[in-house]
């Protein structure tokens, strides 16, 4: 249930991003609200929720950007490995883990797809001053991103492993 409730998440993300992105866009740097998805995911699922969306949300990414198809979807679920193996050696139990496992999440996102296109490309110095200047900006929104919306994916996601409301009683917390 964990994985519909990711899904759904990114999705949402995404059209929020599509449609609003612009509005927050400071010298065509624009941060990166699908990575902060992932991250916040990361940091709130279970590791198949994680993987799921991250291949999910790069799956979106590399279909709405032109292009060669699979940089956004490597550099995804090379940050949900990164959270999700941080997270079984316990690195985020503490807010400084949880910390570190998102700003790691985020620069993996942000520089595999950069990487991608300086290999096929060619390196440019604009590049490197947009992978900055991206993580930067999209790392100024994580912290308020995860605190209004990691309670709303604890809420959505069941705390059983059961059927839930498939089954006639609904498993989500405060409707037990």
């Amino acid at each position: 249930m964990s994985v519909l409730a990711a899904f759904g998440f990114v999705s949402i993300i995404v059209s929020f991003q599509v449609v609003s992105g612009p509005v927050y866009a400071v010298y065509g740097i624009r941060p990166d609200f699908i990575i902060l998805s992932i991250a916040t995911i990361g940091i709130v699922l279970p590791p198949p929720a994680i993987y799921a969306s991250a291949f999910f949300a790069g799956a979106l990414l590399d279909a709405l950007s032109p292009g060669v198809v699979g940089p956004h979807m490597t550099g995804l679920l090379l940050s949900a490995h990164l959270m999700a193996r941080g997270r079984r050696m316990e690195i985020g139990t503490t807010a400084k883990g949880k910390a570190l496992l998102a700003g790691a999440g985020i620069l993996s996102a942000s520089v595999v797809p950069q990487i991608a296109r300086w290999v096929l490309g060619g390196p440019e110095l604009d590049s490197a001053l947009v992978i900055a200047a991206t993580f930067a900006y999209t790392a100024l929104f994580a912290y308020p991103f995860f605190r209004v919306l990691g309670p709303a994916i604890k809420w959505a996601t069941p705390t059983r492993n059961d059927y839930g409301i498939i089954r006639g009683r609904a498993s989500w917390r405060g409707l037990d």
